[in-house]
């Protein structure tokens, strides 16, 4: 019961943990695997029972799959050999697409004297050269560390815009998602949780699966006093808190159980001095990570909730929290809670 639509040049990424289905999704829509009911078209022709060589779908697969006898240039050839194109063609669009993936200079070598990310790149370059309507990225980045793979992420999204081609990417990383994508489809438990861009997704999630695996989330329960206006009033263990209903938002009524939810980066808060202030609320720091350029804070309130509290570090007074330490958390603002549907 999975149905979507991918728009032409467009990235697209399909974002969930391990297991829930999206690498079988995406061998669907490259003919490696059939689906049970329903169809795939592709470019507005039914391709279902097209069998996989004969899709104009090129794959590029997380082991990368290159054929360690064969040297760069005869990898990247390979598929035009495959199809019996004439030798100056073959020649012409190899050293087009080794130029775009800028792996000119690694032509004789062999796979096995590649680098991670040059070994991504000539997958790149071998699946590009058979110039697919669309190409299926199955978590192409997952090997490299963590410096390389965001330079590729950079260099690859640079590459989709010049090529137009419509990518959809398999990935379980967040970040990853967010900085390639177009539009990002959450897949949980073999369905389609929420579609849309990744500010929409992250800003506004619509499930409490959404909103914790796209980032950290504190899910506050509370009860409805009042809808008024697309304005949701909840009874919390942090008091009234008043949150904004986005439009098309499953309907509540008062005395219904309900979830809103705040990011950490949204939590603002200030020093343990003086009286507290209407809607503020004392805490205490439980743990502190140090990140660089921000730290993550646990925070335990005296109303017996827990908070996790990211705060950049501006000024060497936020990056020196303490455990132990009193913090005071100011009002939460109506535009930083999210009210969930579930």
């Amino acid at each position: 019961n999975v149905s979507l639509a991918i728009g032409r040049g467009e990235f697209f990424s399909l974002l969930g943990p391990s297991g829930c289905g999206k690498t079988t999704l995406l061998r669907i829509i490259a003919g490696l695997d059939l689906p049970d009911t329903g169809e795939v078209r592709l470019a507005g022709r039914n391709v279902t029972n097209t069998p996989a060589h004969r899709r104009p779908v090129n794959t590029v697969f997380q082991s990368y799959a290159l054929f360690p006898h064969l040297s760069v240039r005869e990898n990247v050839a390979f598929g035009l050999r495959m199809k019996k194109l004439p030798a100056p063609d073959i020649d012409r669009r190899v050293a087009e697409v080794m130029e775009k993936t800028s792996i000119g200079e690694l032509a004789a070598r062999r796979p096995a004297q590649l680098s991670g990310g040059q070994r991504q790149r000539v997958a790149l370059a071998r699946a590009l050269v058979n110039e697919p309507e669309v190409l299926l990225l199955d978590e192409p980045l997952a090997a490299l560390d963590l410096k390389l793979r965001r330079q590729l992420q950079i260099e690859l999204h640079a590459l989709q815009r010049r090529l137009g081609i419509t990518f959809i990417l398999v990935t379980h990383d967040q970040e990853e998602a967010l900085a390639l994508s177009d539009r990002i489809a959450v897949v949980h438990a073999g369905r389609i949780e929420q579609i849309g861009q990744g500010r929409d997704l992250y800003e506004r999630p619509r499930t409490r699966f959404v909103a914790q695996f796209l980032g950290t989330c504190n899910l506050l329960p509370g009860t409805v006093r009042e809808v008024r206006d697309g304005v949701l009033v909840a009874i919390t263990e942090l008091g009234e808190l008043t949150a904004a209903l986005d439009e098309g938002h499953r309907k509540f009524s008062a005395g219904d159980p309900c979830t809103l939810a705040v990011r950490p980066e949204k939590i603002i808060l200030r020093e343990a001095r003086g009286e507290l202030r209407p809607g503020e609320h004392e805490a205490s720091v439980l743990e502190v990570v140090y990140n660089g350029p921000d730290t993550d804070l646990s925070l335990q309130l005296q109303a017996g909730l827990k908070l996790q509290v990211c705060c950049l570090n501006a000024n060497a007074r936020a990056a020196n929290r303490q455990p132990g330490q009193r913090l005071i958390v100011t009002s939460l603002a109506p535009e930083s809670l999210i009210v969930l549907e579930d």
